[in-house]
């Protein structure tokens, strides 16, 4: 199998996750913007954050698939400028959570490298554990803290 085809079954094999916030509420921005929806995002709620990690995340699927770097890389840095924001501390007690909250920081820096080298393939690689991270990280928010027992968001 050629590495072209290999890269094309690893983005469309891991973007199903993602696909869905292709089709998020018209009032959140569209990729060919290339601007952040909300360039000061101190303050903001977790699930407003997810729905900007949202937006980075499908900016960087665009790019891949389309090997857009410029777009990956803007969508790159979204993810990682985000995960930065205060607002993330509704689980930080809980061991599990810190280690996913650090190792999507991770890939979403190493995302970052992978798009400015302009490697489509390191690119594809980093995003499908980047979502596979973020898809454990909600799964053991939801199911094993709970914290929308408490009236809480289950973001990340």
């Amino acid at each position: 199998m050629s590495a072209a085809l290999r890269t094309f079954f690893m983005i469309v094999g891991t973007s199903g996750a993602v696909l869905a916030g292709l089709f998020w509420p018209p009032q959140y921005i569209r990729a060919e913007q290339k601007v952040s929806l909300i360039p000061d995002r101190a303050g903001l709620s977790t699930t407003e954050l997810m729905c900007q990690k949202l937006n980075g995340s499908n900016q960087a699927l665009k790019g891949l698939v389309s090997a857009d770097f410029e777009l990956l890389l803007h969508g790159a840095r979204d993810l990682h400028d985000v995960s930065e924001q205060p607002g993330w501390g509704v689980a930080e007690a809980d061991p599990a959570y810190r280690h996913f909250h650090v190792e999507f920081r991770r890939l979403s820096l190493k995302l970052v490298r992978m798009s400015e080298s302009k490697n489509l393939e390191g690119a594809a690689y980093t995003f499908q554990n980047m979502t596979g991270t973020c898809i454990a990280c909600h799964q053991h928010v939801r199911d094993v803290v709970k914290l929308g027992d408490a009236g809480e968001s289950t973001d990340e």
